[in-house]
């Protein structure tokens, strides 16, 4: 008879993997929201919003108090977020602390509940890996003090994860349980909706061919029952009077960029940091709002755009003057129609780099966020990267599928907010859960085969 150590013991013991994990998360993320709370940026719109959830008016992004409720599709997302905040002003006496307590508390209990599924798919040393790694992460944790949607959205990215290794477990899709965390996912950011590759990866992963069919249904079932409550919403914004889809470049009174100057700013655009100066702050800012040299690329177009911002300011408001927003749609017109094949796929490719850069090369300069010196976590997501490629290279079957979905996810979100000139880092941090999860279970099996085999009595 063979007799476990304390520390073996220990490492097997499930409800202590479940507990340390859970507090050391919290207690990471409780430390961040004291030490670094964050209320602006796309707070301002959020924040109105919730006021009129709270104050009974309902999904409305008018400043509350002024003027009529006036409703609206949610702000520039899905309206969980700010109810979620309501519900905590709800319950606290309106602290905005709650929400920062309320959302760490969520994201703490979703990666236990990964390291639980990391257990359950793998071994004990795999969800003490994962949860550990998940728990202290410098991408995930930074964001328990942003009043924004991004550690939410990172909790119900965590718990489709863990889903997704529960089904793996159970050798079939777990239908049900991810439309509800995928749902969760998309009422939070509308591009959590790329969670579904991975889960069709995993789909097909479990099917073997006699069940092909049955694999792409239980998929079509997720995809279906994700699609019903935003189709929900979508008659709920007719029946008010709303377009069926959210109207893009919101601002954070509610009102909406001009498209003619927004769609001329999506010719050229291409770094975090030129995008924010060109579109988050108005023309009338002078202090804050610039544009780059490449901005200018057809004969005349300084001399115009100038004409243009010059119009803007001497236009009492806070809109872009009708005349100005059809200069900058005509020369957007006249700017892509001058776009060879070529210059456009280099403009796209200046974004994926733009984009993904500190991920796969961190030391890489001149990336267009504003700095040029790497940090720990710069070095972080590079490891996280490498131990992927190793997983695909020389993983189990399962760690091997893992780093397929890593790779999977990682290219569609690449490949949509390039597309779409979205180039802020913030928008690659959903990678993080899949990427940890798969280093996680990879280094776990390294663990295994390196462990010196056990003696027989």
């Amino acid at each position: 008879m063979s007799m476990r150590s304390p520390l073996a013991s220990a490492i097997h013991d499930k409800r202590l993997m479940i507990a340390c994990v859970f507090a050391l998360a919290l207690v990471i993320r409780v430390g961040f929201a004291l030490a670094m709370p964050y209320d602006s940026g796309d707070w301002v719109l959020y924040r109105n919003v919730a006021e009129n959830i709270y104050s009974g008016c309902g999904v409305a992004v008018t400043i509350p108090g002024v003027g009529d409720c006036v409703p609206h599709f949610g702000g520039n997302q899905l309206p969980l977020f700010p109810a979620f905040a309501a519900l905590m002003w709800r319950v606290s006496g309106h602290s905005n602390f709650a929400i920062l307590l309320g959302q760490s508390v969520l994201s703490a209990l979703a990666i236990a509940y990964l390291a639980y599924a990391a257990r359950r798919a793998f071994s004990p040393a795999a969800a003490w890996l994962a949860g550990g790694l998940l728990a202290a992460s410098p991408i995930d944790a930074i964001y328990a003090g942003n009043l924004e949607t991004e550690l939410l959205t990172l909790a119900a990215t965590i718990w489709v994860v863990a889903e997704l290794l529960l089904s793996l477990a159970a050798d079939r899709l777990r239908l049900l349980p991810l439309a509800l965390a995928a749902t969760a996912a998309v009422w939070l950011r509308m591009d959590s909706v790329l969670l579904l590759g991975p889960i069709a990866l995993v789909a097909l992963y479990l099917a073997t061919p006699p069940r092909l069919f049955r694999a792409a249904a239980h998929w079509g079932i997720v995809t279906a029952l994700v699609a019903a409550t935003c189709l929900a919403w979508s008659a709920r914004n007719v029946a008010v009077g709303l377009p069926a889809l959210p109207r893009p470049w919101v601002k954070t009174d509610g009102t909406y960029w001009s498209r003619g100057y927004t769609d001329w700013v999506t010719t050229w655009v291409v770094g975090q940091q030129e995008r924010g100066q060109a579109l988050y702050f108005d023309l009338r800012d002078t202090r804050h709002f610039r544009l780059p040299a490449h901005a200018y690329a057809l004969p005349g177009e300084r001399t115009e755009v100038a004409r243009l911002i010059a119009l803007t300011r001497a236009t009492p408001g806070t809109d872009l003057p009708t005349a100005a927003d059809a200069g900058f749609a005509r020369l957007a017109r006249a700017r892509e129609a001058a776009l060879t094949p070529a210059d456009k796929l280099a403009r796209f490719t200046a974004r994926v780099r733009a984009l993904s850069a500190r991920w796969f090369w961190p030391f890489a300069r001149d990336v267009g966020d504003g700095r040029d010196h790497v940090s720990v976590t710069d070095l972080y997501r590079f490891a996280l990267v490498l131990a992927v490629i190793a997983a695909a290279a020389f993983g189990s079957a399962r760690v091997r599928l893992l780093a397929a979905a890593s790779a999977l996810y990682a290219a569609m979100r690449v490949v949509f907010f390039a597309a779409g000139a979205n180039t802020e880092l913030r928008y690659l941090v959903e990678l993080a859960p899949f990427f940890e999860v798969t280093a996680a279970a990879f280094a776990a099996q390294l663990l295994a085969r390196l462990a010196p085999p056990r003696a027989t009595p």
